[in-house]
């Protein structure tokens, strides 16, 4: 049985429930009760296409995902709101209590432990890109708590509760708008937290800006996968979280557009190889294919008109000694 095939709500036991809300939430879960004889859960779903929803209530359980566990194909928050009972949750390094009324944020491509104690909980499984967009410091707001009685808190808990109450009656425009605005309202209510000087890395958010920030995590994801020749702006905007339209337009300002800065950072690449002596033994093509380049009539082109000589020519004039005169 799956919440997929559910409609509505059902009572789950042992694997099944395991097997169920791995399916909803397309992330291989690893689910430890606390008394597997006598381990019982109840779910509920509910669809709208922007912002799936779920409700559980269960005995006392952990919900967990390992580090090499299979990843979602859609990148996704989990926005959870603690009705009853207690959530000890842990992630990046992070760990909090949330209690009745509070609510926290959990990333499902990243490894976590939620540990349940007699929960009633409703959960949205918030789209990363918008939420990324909206909300740049999101990622060290995982493992943070918001207390639903605070003035924040209160705020996002009412449009929330409305929204969880009034859910399969929304149509898909407005359950899309509705999914829009909810990084906006989430930004606001974890405020507080980053205000407080604990977020380690908001400081840096905070100063290189909103776009100059997802600049250098695009950056940084680029470097690392400099050497798949399948990398492009739809790879980068899927592993990174953003759209399409917003990864182009945060290079706008840029002297290179993304793909030229990526090409002119395997160019440099292939410059330095060739400049090493250690290298020699290593044909031009092999270190070609190392940084991503696939075509060599195309890499020989793009790397004359850039450095003036062929690959060939470069490697030979390092190797000359340079001499100077007395």
């Amino acid at each position: 049985m799956s919440l997929a095939d559910i409609g509505g709500q059902a009572v789950l036991i042992g694997d099944s429930f395991q097997a169920a809300i791995n399916k909803f939430f397309s992330v291989n879960f690893h689910v430890e009760p606390a008394d597997s004889d006598r381990f019982v859960a109840r779910v509920a779903t509910r669809y709208c296409r922007s912002l799936p929803v779920a409700q559980l209530s269960s005995s006392p359980v952990v919900i967990s995902l390992h580090s090499n566990a299979a990843r979602p194909a859609e990148s996704r928050y989990l926005l959870s709101v603690q009705l009853e009972g207690a959530a000890m949750v842990c992630q990046d390094g992070r760990q909090t209590r949330a209690g009745p009324g509070d609510f926290f944020l959990t990333d499902m491509a990243r490894p976590f432990r939620i540990e349940l104690t007699d929960p009633w909980s409703e959960s949205l499984y918030v789209s990363v890109g918008g939420l990324r967009e909206a909300f740049p410091e999101v990622d060290i707001c995982t493992g943070v708590a918001v207390s639903g009685a605070s003035h924040a808190g209160r705020c996002v808990r009412a449009i929330v509760d409305e929204f969880l109450d009034l859910a399969s009656e929304f149509n898909v425009a407005n359950g899309d708008r509705f999914a829009a605005a909810l990084p906006h309202i989430l930004s606001i209510s974890f405020g507080k937290y980053l205000r407080s000087g604990t977020a380690d890395r908001y400081t840096s958010a905070i100063r290189l800006g909103r776009d100059n920030f997802q600049r250098e995590r695009v950056r940084e994801f680029v470097w690392t996968n400099l050497s798949n020749p399948r990398l492009d702006t739809k790879m980068i905007a899927k592993q990174v979280g953003l759209s399409r339209g917003y990864l182009h337009r945060l290079f706008m300002s840029e002297p290179r557009t993304l793909m030229r800065w990526i090409w002119a950072e395997r160019l440099a690449r292939v410059s330095h190889d060739l400049s090493d002596p250690t290298l020699l033994g290593r044909p031009v093509t092999a270190i070609a294919y190392r940084w991503g380049f696939s075509d060599p009539a195309h890499f020989s082109r793009s790397f004359k008109s850039v450095f003036g000589m062929s690959p060939t020519q470069y490697r030979e004039k390092q190797r000359r000694p340079t001499w100077s005169s007395r």
